[in-house]
């Protein structure tokens, strides 16, 4: 029942919409040929400027210049990890030269009892 009601008026505004629409169609080809409809979006460009004077290339070099300290740091950290690796490596390939010498070490000290 509610729904033939909804029907019902969805129809009655449907074809109200349509009586006038029907009735002003004329009136509203006969404005659009004297309305600029340009006009009020450029005077509105122009106030929009004069009460917030920001430019865009301001807004870009804000972005870039954050974009690159950023990268700058994240180069940075990378650069800091790559020298602690290689660190790393060195103090394993010295830590393997040890381990050859402390082998000859005690094959001598082990020879050295034997006789």
């Amino acid at each position: 029942m509610a729904e033939t009601f909804a029907t019902i008026i969805l129809g009655g505004s449907l074809l109200g919409i349509g009586t006038i629409l029907f009735r002003k169609a004329p009136l509203l080809v006969e404005l659009e040929d004297d309305v600029d409809i340009k006009a009020p979006i450029l005077k509105f460009k122009d106030r929009v400027k004069e009460v917030n004077p920001f430019s865009l290339e301001k807004i870009l070099h804000k972005i870039l210049s954050t974009f690159r300290v950023f990268s700058l740091r994240l180069e940075k950290k990378t650069g800091d990890q790559l020298q602690k690796l290689r660190e790393k490596s060195k103090i394993k390939r010295n830590g393997g030269d040890n381990y050859w010498e402390e082998l000859k070490k005690a094959k001598e000290e082990n020879e050295g009892e034997m006789l």
